[in-house]
């Protein structure tokens, strides 16, 4: 493929790099689960959903561990009349450590809905069982829904709602490879991305859609930092030169590649899902990737070393320098 890009004018170049990120940020978080008397399943989390897919995810979550349909769960995020503490979202802890809350919180509810339930059916504690959003004495037929379970808590004066404060010990590592292809013009110094291939190991993956889909947008921005993002300031007063979209030059679609992504899918032991951080590895590796990438195209012009940015001017500056 050099040899095409040769007979064209081009150069071609391949860049590798490979990375440990340690996620998880504040090692705490508190998540209430809580069951209306419609039978409906209301989630109280700490952290903050701005475009990760958490009421999506988190409703996931919810509905496996509790055995329930997925429409008849809601999430709530952001409110601190409704929850007491939360850490938000950085660091890619969301999932690891908010869905961990989530989890054993909802452990917590269904351990009060049995004692509920043992006193609504007058039956031992030991005899109920939980499946499919019903409690029911072992061995017969006699159940009692959670909603009916949340009304009779209310004649009680009390909630049917479970509460859990989770902390992690320490940070986990996610980890992975990136592989870039690029094609530089000589004549203008442009910089194409042809390809770009990302193995990463995120634990794991709850929701695969949107992890694939951080991982594009991760790569995107990666990308922007290797080759088009840069803040400029004017050298005599400080005045900041690029300071809107008009001026600071992010990547646009026609200047990404199609991405190809894979997951190893190792599970980590220290939270009840397996998960591990997952937000920010798309860039982690990426902006190395690509400037490896230019340098090996640049290698046979005695280029060596290039600044990020690797702006056209920059990229044509050094490759006619040497």
């Amino acid at each position: 493929r050099r040899a095409e890009s040769a007979a064209r004018g081009r150069l071609r170049g391949l860049g590798l790099s490979t990375f440990v990120e340690k996620t998880g940020g504040a090692t705490a978080e508190l998540a209430q689960v809580e069951v209306e008397e419609q039978g409906d399943i209301v989630a109280f989390v700490g952290t903050q959903d701005f475009g990760m897919g958490h009421a999506t995810v988190f409703a996931q979550v919810l509905a496996d561990e509790l055995d329930v349909e997925f429409s008849r769960v809601r999430i709530e995020y952001g409110d601190t009349d409704q929850l007491r503490m939360g850490y938000g979202a950085h660091g890619s802890r969301g999932m690891r450590i908010g869905g961990g809350a989530l989890v054993l919180g909802a452990r917590v509810m269904l351990d009060k809905a049995k004692q509920l339930a043992a006193e609504h059916l007058e039956v031992a504690l030991d005899d109920v069982q939980y499946a499919q959003g019903h409690c029911f004495i072992l061995g017969t037929d006699r159940s009692v829904a959670l909603g009916e379970l949340a009304r009779f808590a209310r004649t009680k004066g009390d909630v049917l709602i479970g509460e859990y404060e989770y902390e992690v010990d320490g940070p986990s590592y996610t980890n992975g490879c990136h592989v870039c292809e690029v094609e530089i013009d000589p004549a203008t110094g442009v910089v194409q991305v042809l390809a770009h291939v990302l193995v990463a190991d995120v634990g794991k993956r709850v929701n695969p859609l949107i992890v694939d889909g951080q991982m594009h947008g991760g790569l995107t921005q990666g990308l922007g930092q290797a080759l088009f993002e840069n803040v400029v300031y004017a050298p005599d007063n400080g005045q900041l030169l690029s300071a809107s979209f008009m001026d600071y030059n992010i990547p646009k679609a026609d200047q990404c590649p199609d991405y190809t992504t894979g997951f190893t899918d190792t599970p980590t032991f220290d939270n009840p899902l397996g998960v591990k951080g997952a937000g920010e590895c798309g860039m982690t590796g990426s902006p190395p990737a690509v400037i490896n990438a230019v340098i090996d195209a640049l290698y046979d012009s005695g280029v060596r070393h290039l600044d990020m940015p690797a702006t056209p001017e920059r990229v044509w500056r050094a490759l006619h320098a040497k």
